[in-house]
């Protein structure tokens, strides 16, 4: 791997994870708030609770875990980030709307503005605790996998990725409006912007499984990894 990183211990690596999930979940309550449809994703969960009956929490858990078995085969490390991804966003985002302090926007243009800033906050998150190597969520290794098998840049990988579930939503009678197909190609961009502005490459982090976890907390190298 490429040395773009510094040494850091397993405390700072810890906190990025944890900072970069919650952002995941607030930037995903902002774009909700923006008031213009379901984002790509949720679409899907929509979709899928449509056919089945189950709830769009479990729906989400399932794919994810569905995903995380794709990752797998395709030789994606998981980690305690992977876990924690599909765990923790879900109580984050719930306590985000507990809280009540982001506004609903009544008009289409206010509503473009904070959908932007959303998938920007999404962005950075995702910045964050991929760059924790503590292994990306199930959703984000499957964009950093598809990215490698394919050459393509993740941002954009990330749009065909959305694009497709979008569509599958769709079909199964999940809400799509402007904010989804908003969402379906400009998350990609504003990952990839948030990749460049910070000369960020996830393609050539080397995330730390269970088994490295272990072994290095066990022989006491908690400031063995690199994260840049």
């Amino acid at each position: 791997m490429k040395d773009q990183h510094r040494r850091e211990g397993y405390g700072l690596r810890i906190v990025l994870m944890l900072l970069g999930l919650f952002l995941c979940a607030l930037g995903s309550v902002i774009t909700m708030r923006a008031n213009l449809g379901f984002t790509p994703w949720n679409v899907f969960h929509q979709g899928i609770h449509n056919v089945t009956g189950i709830t769009i929490g479990t729906a989400n858990t399932l794919v994810g875990m569905f995903i995380l078995c794709i990752d797998l085969l395709l030789r994606e490390r998981i980690g305690l980030g992977s876990i924690c991804n599909m765990l923790l966003i879900g109580p984050f985002t719930d306590f985000v709307i507990w809280t009540d302090v982001l506004p609903t926007m009544d008009t289409w243009y206010t509503g473009l503005l904070m959908l932007v800033a959303g998938m920007m906050v999404v962005g950075f998150g995702t910045y964050l605790y991929i760059r924790s190597q503590f292994g990306a969520g199930p959703r984000d290794s499957l964009m950093v996998a598809t990215a490698r098998k394919t050459h393509f840049k993740p941002g954009y990988c990330r749009i065909a990725i959305e694009a497709t579930v979008t569509l599958l939503g769709f079909f199964m009678g999940g809400p799509v409006g402007l904010g989804t197909l908003v969402g379906a190609f400009g998350q990609g961009l504003c990952l990839q912007l948030i990749f460049q502005l910070t000369r960020f490459k996830p393609t050539e982090i080397r995330h730390e499984n269970f088994v490295d976890l272990w072994r290095n907390l066990k022989n006491g190298q908690a400031a063995g990894k690199k994260i840049g």
